[in-house]
């Protein structure tokens, strides 16, 4: 049996990039040559359609530490979920990132390591569906996710997850402008626009034995909802 603690206070593993910011950019044609201008946003969803690109994202992390009875078995498991929609196009893109590992505290060797990574083709793989709410207070996901042992070896078993996010507490709100130049090239990415909070986790997500890793609830998981893009002016 694994005991999964609920304590408020975590590792460094919480830390997450979100995908955010908000891009509004004019290209015009200037007397000393043309410019090229090739939009980019998160992932490179962007394509060069237009001068503009501008990407609404959603983004849910949960990580789940706990200690098996034996008291020398640790487990660390992690589910992110993010979905990202472009414009121009109003396409949309869902991801979810699954990570499992089980440590010997005792001998201090792996036991197993694993995530729902394809090695075959290097795509995260993901049998379900992923939800966020607008404005940031809620999200799910709800699924299988094939577990890929990243020693080599074959697949062996599938997690099945049902969490859920439940926001509490105040929303923080960040934006950035960051800018990058070198000769011939003009990069920025401005605006950086993203809105979090902490959140509670309640649900199903089980290991290769069939523990339920989420059988207590997790006060410190994150949710965020953000916006941006990019853009990159190569000058010919």
């Amino acid at each position: 049996m694994l005991e999964v603690p609920g304590s408020a206070v975590r590792s460094s593993r919480l830390i997450v990039i979100f995908v955010v910011a908000l891009l509004v950019a004019m290209l015009t044609l200037g007397a000393a040559g043309a410019r090229t201008a090739l939009a980019d946003g998160p992932g490179g969803l962007c394509q060069a359609s237009g001068p503009t690109c501008t990407t609404v994202s959603h983004d849910a992390f949960v990580d789940f530490e706990g200690l098996a009875a034996d008291g020398c078995t640790f487990v660390d498991a992690s589910i992110q979920a993010l979905q990202v929609t472009t414009m121009p196009g109003h396409e949309t893109a869902t991801f979810v990132f699954v990570i499992f590992s089980e440590f010997d505290n005792c001998t201090g060797t792996f036991i197993a390591s694993a995530s729902n990574q394809d090695p075959s083709t290097g795509l995260t793989v993901f049998n379900g569906s992923a939800q966020f709410s607008t404005p940031v207070g809620s999200a799910s996901v709800t699924g299988t996710a094939p577990m890929f042992d990243t020693f080599g070896n074959p697949s062996t078993w599938a997690a099945t997850i049902d969490i859920t996010w439940r926001g509490y507490g105040p929303t923080t709100t960040s934006t950035d402008i960051f800018r990058v130049s070198q000769p011939g090239v003009f990069f920025t990415l401005s605006h950086n626009h993203v809105t979090s909070q902490n959140a509670v986790t309640t649900g199903t997500f089980t290991d290769e034995a069939g523990n339920n890793l989420a059988a207590v609830p997790i006060l410190d998981a994150l949710i965020a909802n953000g916006n941006g893009g990019s853009v990159v002016v190569v000058k010919s």
